[in-house]
């Protein structure tokens, strides 16, 4: 029965490890997709700007 618990209690480990390293990713791709879509923003006028 304590290998079964021992085996449990890694894989429990492994997934909050697994479930905080993908909230982290996800927040790190936010904060990138905020930061390109900002320097959209500022170089759109420009590209009109340079095509007409």
């Amino acid at each position: 029965m304590s290998e079964i618990a021992e085996i449990n209690a890694a894989a429990t480990a492994v997934l909050e490890i697994v479930r905080a390293f993908s909230q982290a990713q996800r927040e790190r791709t936010a904060k990138i997709r905020r930061k390109l879509t900002a320097k959209i923003i500022v170089l759109n006028p420009r590209m009109k700007g340079l095509l007409s």
